[in-house]
């Protein structure tokens, strides 16, 4: 640890920050070298904590000096895959003390649980590229439709009475319609997004403060998804802004069960969540 202090006439004000030194056993070559730091970075932005300077790598070969040079050679990299140009917190601040503790368990879940990596890069976007905000809304709501695919119970029926079912009712179709009823299989097993969304019901109620109708906002999820997805009737759809808010609101409810995942505790999420007025998310319900 260490501090950086800054001066004026009317005010001091020190700020703290924390250095975190990484090694790897073996030797990466720069593209995993850049792709290990935004894990990293998003990682840190997770928890609230934001750089939007630009980063840059700096490469040299050691003690290797070049002729008519003075000093090693080095190479100043700058890439714009790690650098943020939004802050996609919202609302979550976890501190340094709030993580000391855990933090091994933590970095060894978020960078070895490959089925979180689709998730947290499908929320973690929009702080590397403008997204509009039907992109941005979709984005959160396919992250957490993996999220569960993932790690929540992905079928309606048992495996061993979905297949009975299946058998039954191919042996009464023809061979054209065989070919289309089996082409419909691979995910009819599958709870809907509806479903995987009332799944959630107790973390939309961490992630929004005040009395709201899960059943209304989730109509209005699906509805909204299954526009912008298959551009059908315009109907229960979300205007732009209720879309970006609620999109934030899909997003904490990934990101808090992304912690859980990677080992923070219970009660730390909870206390650490600042929830979303719900009267400012949707106007009428």
């Amino acid at each position: 640890m260490y501090c950086k202090e800054s001066f004026s006439k009317k005010n001091i004000t020190i700020e703290e920050y924390f250095e975190l030194n990484i090694s790897a056993n073996n030797n990466l070559n720069l593209f995993d070298l850049i792709n290990y730091y935004r894990k990293v970075k998003i990682l840190l932005n997770f928890f609230g904590q934001h750089h939007s300077a630009n980063d840059y790598f700096y490469l040299k070969e050691n003690n290797i000096i070049y002729e008519n040079q003075d000093e090693p050679l080095i190479i100043k990299l700058h890439t714009s895959s790690v650098n943020f140009i939004n802050n996609f917190n919202f609302n979550f601040n976890f501190s340094y003390d709030d993580l000391v503790d855990s933090y091994e368990k933590i970095f060894d879940s978020w960078f070895n649980n490959q089925k979180l990596e689709d998730s947290i890069n499908l929320v973690a976007e929009k702080s590397f590229l403008k997204l509009s905000g039907e992109t941005y809304f979709l984005n959160t709501c396919f992250s957490l439709e993996t999220l569960h695919r993932k790690h929540f119970k992905n079928n309606v029926y048992e495996e061993d009475i979905f297949k009975e079912l299946s058998e039954r009712i191919i042996k009464k179709l023809e061979s054209d319609e065989k070919k289309l009823f089996l082409e419909k299989l691979q995910y009819a097993n599958e709870p809907s997004f509806r479903k995987r969304l009332r799944d959630f019901k107790e973390d939309f109620s961490i992630a929004i403060k005040g009395d709201f109708n899960l059943k209304n906002l989730i109509g209005n999820i699906v509805d909204t998804r299954n526009y912008l997805v298959h551009r059908g009737e315009k109907k229960n759809v979300l205007d732009n802004i209720e879309m970006s808010k609620v999109a934030k609101v899909i997003e904490n409810v990934v990101k808090i069960n992304i912690f859980r995942l990677i080992g923070i505790d219970e009660e730390k999420i909870k206390t650490k969540v600042k929830a979303i007025e719900y009267n400012s998310i949707i106007s009428n319900d």
